[in-house]
């Protein structure tokens, strides 16, 4: 049912696989082999026989797998190296569901490398007479903040879904405004790879419910990343492991107010604030 046309068996499925490692194993722009886009638990069998299969086939590349059904996810672990689940909040439901799935995600792995699928589509291009607004395209600051939002609560990568249905679903202007938006956030985010790439530091603990964040260590200094999961105004009041001085925002000046209070760092956010602070 979900083969490519052309697979009608499992012979063919295995031929299918060989043909493609060959082809693309040794190209440099390969980053993984993506083998699972929500297919149920009762392919099971099929899927951990693929994932064994491409392991021999290509040691070098990792099997990432996204699903939806991330309470299930220890069940696939025996199908995948790097897993991926996909919150699509926006506008339906709460926006911070992406912070809940990515913490789910993290935890039922134990630790292991997750690479989260924030939302970058339309719901009303795929349910006829969906409501225009409960089923809309994200906005730029809300491709953001679910982006951050992984970030914030573990994710070591993220892939927007999806450029191909942008493309192929919006007009142009529509296209070319929304896909620049995604482009300014990536740029933001790989600005900040150094950082995020760094030695991982003790968080803080304190974060008020609607809130999350993730330190780093670089070059002597502690980053934190704190988001705000929510479209209401927050203040969140931390307690770090250590002793700070000095605190400046080297992302979201803007949406955030940061000061040392009575022995705790107390950081006001605006809704769907992102900010990156560095602490001395």
């Amino acid at each position: 049912r979900w083969a490519p046309a052309g697979i009608k068996t499992e012979a063919d499925e295995v031929r299918f696989i060989t043909d493609c490692v060959a082809k693309f194993k040794d190209h440099p722009a390969l980053l993984a082999w993506y083998l699972n886009d929500e297919m149920p638990l009762s392919m099971l069998p099929r899927l951990t026989a693929r994932r064994d299969f491409l392991e021999a086939l290509d040691p070098a590349h990792p099997c990432w797998s996204v699903i939806w059904q991330y309470t299930q996810m220890r069940r696939y672990m025996p199908t995948f190296d790097v897993i991926g689940t996909d919150p699509y909040p926006v506008a339906s439901k709460p926006i911070g569901m992406t912070a809940d799935y990515t913490r789910e995600t993290v935890e039922s792995f134990l630790g292991g490398p997750v690479w989260m699928v924030p939302k970058a589509f339309a719901w009303k291009w795929f349910i006829k007479g969906a409501d225009e607004n409960d089923y809309r395209m994200p906005t730029k600051e809300e491709m953001r903040s679910m982006g951050w939002q992984t970030v914030a609560n573990g994710a070591n990568g993220v892939i927007y879904y999806c450029f191909g249905t942008m493309l192929a679903r919006m007009a142009p202007d529509e296209f070319k405004a929304s896909w620049g938006g995604l482009c300014e956030v990536s740029r933001e985010m790989a600005k900040l790879v150094p950082v995020l790439l760094s030695e991982p530091a003790a968080a803080p603990t304190g974060f008020a419910k609607g809130t999350s964040g993730r330190c780093w260590t670089k070059d002597g200094k502690t980053y934190l990343l704190v988001v705000n999961e929510t479209r209401e105004k927050i203040r969140t009041d931390l307690t770090l492991g250590a002793s700070f001085s000095s605190v400046r925002p080297v992302m979201g000046a803007d949406e955030c107010r940061a000061e040392f209070r009575d022995g705790k760092l107390a950081v006001g956010l605006k809704p769907l604030a992102c900010a990156m602070l560095e602490l001395e």
